[in-house]
């Protein structure tokens, strides 16, 4: 599970069930809660003029503790590196 909540700021929640394919679109802000199953693609794109701030929670968790990315593309890039390293 992973959720998500809104601190500050719009967003545009987006989820899909196949990566291919926009299942759910609707807008949010302040303290909304996402809620997304395992395994079913998402994403929060910023709508504000202002940096969107958010606190994601994985359960069980799929980070090591402390773990930070400032921005989804850093993010990306760190999931993407350890899944290379996981498949030497």
């Amino acid at each position: 599970m992973h959720n998500q909540r809104i601190e500050d700021g719009e967003a545009l929640v987006l989820i899909r069930l196949r990566e291919d394919e926009l299942t759910f679109q609707r807008p949010a802000a302040t303290d909304y809660a996402i809620m997304v199953p395992s395994g079913i693609f998402h994403n929060l794109v910023n709508t504000g003029s202002k940096p969107l701030k958010i606190h994601s929670i994985y359960a069980p968790a799929e980070h090591p503790y402390g773990t930070v990315h400032k921005t989804a593309d850093d993010a990306d890039r760190a999931e993407l590196t350890e899944l290379l390293e996981d498949d030497d």
